[in-house]
């Protein structure tokens, strides 16, 4: 067997190797994909079922309250309810993505001091602008 004739069957060899392997994989990424999309149909029908239940809630509540007072007064006290709930939300997802902002500046920070004194004083001479 001359060098060649090596070299082509090692050629040949790695060529089917590879689609072996390529083969493999697209297998099991369609594995996952299925997988995954059933899990992503269940995540939006709970989405769904939730909502539902809010409004069921929401209806339950609105009955409720139209028993003690009167319909307009209580669809008022709901939605009085719903906006104070509504700015505690905002409050709170403020707070994290702010902490969250904070804490990936100071990564960014630590990964960048060994530069960044350099810059900070030229900046402060008005030297550098960003």
């Amino acid at each position: 067997m001359s060098g060649s004739d090596a070299a082509v069957r090692l050629r040949n060899d790695a060529a089917a190797l590879m689609r072996d392997e390529l083969d493999s994989l697209r297998g099991e990424l369609a594995d996952t994909a299925r997988h995954m999309s059933s899990g992503a149909i269940m995540a939006t029908a709970s989405a769904g079922t939730g909502l539902l239940a809010l409004a069921a809630l929401h209806t339950t509540l609105l009955r409720l309250l139209e028993s003690v007072m009167p319909p307009a007064a209580a669809a008022a006290v709901l939605a009085v309810g719903y906006v104070a709930g509504a700015a505690v939300l905002v409050f709170m997802a403020r707070k994290q993505l702010k902490a969250a902002a904070d804490s990936a500046a100071s990564e960014r920070g630590d990964r960048d001091s060994g530069d960044s004194g350099d810059r900070e004083s030229a900046e402060s001479d008005g030297k550098v602008t960003a």
